[in-house]
């Protein structure tokens, strides 16, 4: 196994935690196999970097 960087950029510029809103966190790593290419393909450390990078989406599938 080894550790690659969070696939999106701006990952350190998060808080630390909602009471701490002035401390960014550091870049996360994510463990991944070794065969793992983050050149090809890139993972994220939580479900917000990916949708801050555009990867994913959160939407609501109809109106309530």
């Amino acid at each position: 196994m080894k550790k690659v960087l969070c696939g999106y950029e701006n990952c350190d510029q998060r808080r630390i935690h909602w009471e701490r809103p002035e401390e960014n966190r550091p870049h996360q790593t994510i463990e991944v196999t070794d065969d793992f290419n983050e050149k090809v393909q890139k993972t994220y450390c939580s479900i917000t970097c990916a949708c801050m990078d555009g990867a994913m989406s959160i939407r609501q599938e109809k109106k309530i």
